[in-house]
């Protein structure tokens, strides 16, 4: 199967052969595929799908697509895979549930948020909820993620995907496209690493890529040093510091072998983003099954973002900031869930921080748990969770760290029984 070409034209043909290719190695049959292209089909209709799959050219070195989904279908890699059939499992789970159809549609327009409220209302089924409705109406003519019912009592869930205050990184996007873009045309392989020392504006940009051009035609020009070694230039800018080497042909799919200039102030495999080009036989480049370790590896850039942006970036910082921003942010979509029918409220709220919480003080973590479980009424939990990859089980699952009140708290079993679903068991925040 390996010499079938991906037909340009229908790219979720392509999804369709690249996941029988793998179906083997997540466990899966020929039906199960089959049946999850099948409700993708049914759900965003064929036309759509293929048209979210087809955004910028695959030649730029950052392909990003228009739509999560389209990176799905163009991607078709293990985890793209296991996360179709996540997405898909849920559509069926929930084919009886009032509001389906509403969700669907938002799964356009917001998919990682709509994806994390199919994946609770899920896991809320499982646990033994009733009377489960998406988009429920709530007070103010807002509306919810999720209503429930448990041993006699409403609630309104909603579900919020905290991201992170990280500015926009299109310039370090366009600066790294455009870096490849400058040494591609170069039959020599060619090693760049860029060192920022603050975020590029426009103009910070298009001067990085000029220096990196410039000096990559150097070495193409010098060709191989008599001894052997590898024509080496460091250029020390406000901007940046910036290696540009001859390298080495490492193929896609193996680990970076990046050369850099002796004085460059990164020696190791940190960088924040890596990207290579290579290159192969027309056949082996748009087979379902590609032999990357064949290819020849061709240039590459890595790019290390500010030490101040690197701080920002770490899940390893002192957490207390960004526990205090999260719980800002968590108040504000309170009124989402707001009832004029006494009905209790659960917040699922998607952060990195349900990994680190372990690390927080005492007294950071009594601060959210007071700020959003003391300080409003009628909350019963703050589920605080992350969407993590779980090799085992080969597919994405939820680790749970549940902050409940010490009045008329959600359940634990009910939480527990939600966490079972990926074979965990939930953690503790803080109990008031």
């Amino acid at each position: 199967m390996s010499d079938l070409p991906r037909r340009k034209e229908a790219p979720l043909d392509f999804f369709r052969l690249r996941a029988l290719t793998l179906a083997p190695v997540l466990g899966l049959d020929t039906r199960e595929v089959n049946e999850a292209i099948g409700i993708l089909r049914t759900a965003f209709g064929e036309p759509w799908l293929n048209y979210a799959a087809e955004d910028r050219s695959p030649s730029i070195a950052l392909p990003l697509r228009r739509h999560p989904i389209g990176n799905l279908i163009t991607t078709a890699g293990p985890e793209q895979l296991a996360e179709v059939m996540e997405l898909t499992s849920y559509l069926t789970y929930l084919q009886d549930v009032p509001g389906l159809d509403v969700a669907i549609s938002a799964l356009r327009s917001d998919y990682n948020e709509t994806l994390l409220q199919l994946a609770f209302a899920v896991r809320f089924q499982h646990a033994g909820a009733s009377a489960l409705r998406l988009e429920p109406p709530t007070a103010g003519g807002r509306f919810a993620d999720v209503s429930f019912d448990l041993s006699g009592q409403s609630y309104l869930a909603e579900c919020y995907r905290a991201s992170g205050s990280v500015g926009s990184l299109q310039e370090v996007e366009l600066l790294l496209n455009q870096c490849m873009d400058a040494i591609k045309i170069h039959d020599t392989v060619l090693s760049v690493a860029v060192a920022l020392h603050a975020m590029p504006s426009s103009d910070d940009r298009k001067e990085i890529v000029r220096v990196v051009a410039e000096h990559g035609e150097e070495v193409v020009r010098m060709g191989p040093s008599a001894d052997g070694g590898f024509p080496a230039f460091l250029i020390r800018g406000d901007l940046a510091t910036i290696s540009v080497c001859r390298g080495l042909p490492v193929p896609p799919g193996t680990p970076p072998r990046l050369v850099r200039a002796p004085g460059f102030p990164f020696q190791g495999s940190d960088h924040r983003f890596f990207v290579r080009l290579g290159v192969g036989l027309a056949s082996q480049l748009t087979s379902v099954a590609p032999p990357l370790n064949s290819f020849t590896g061709l240039g590459h850039v890595a790019l290390w973002l500010p030490p101040d942006e690197e701080e920002k970036h770490s899940i390893k910082r002192d957490l207390h900031e960004p526990l205090e921003r999260l719980g800002r942010k968590i108040e504000a979509k309170l009124p989402q869930t707001r009832s004029a029918t006494g009905k209790k409220r659960v917040l699922v709220v998607n952060s990195w921080l349900a990994l680190e919480l372990e690390r927080a003080s005492t007294s950071d973590r009594l601060r959210l748990n007071n700020k959003i479980l003391s300080a409003h009424s009628r909350v019963s939990a703050l589920l605080l969770v992350c969407r993590h990859w779980m090799p085992p089980l080969f597919r994405h699952g939820f680790l749970i760290c549940q902050f409940l009140p010490s009045i008329d708290p959600l359940p634990r079993d009910f939480v527990r029984r939600a966490a079972a679903v990926d074979r965990l068991e939930p953690t503790e925040g803080v109990t008031a």
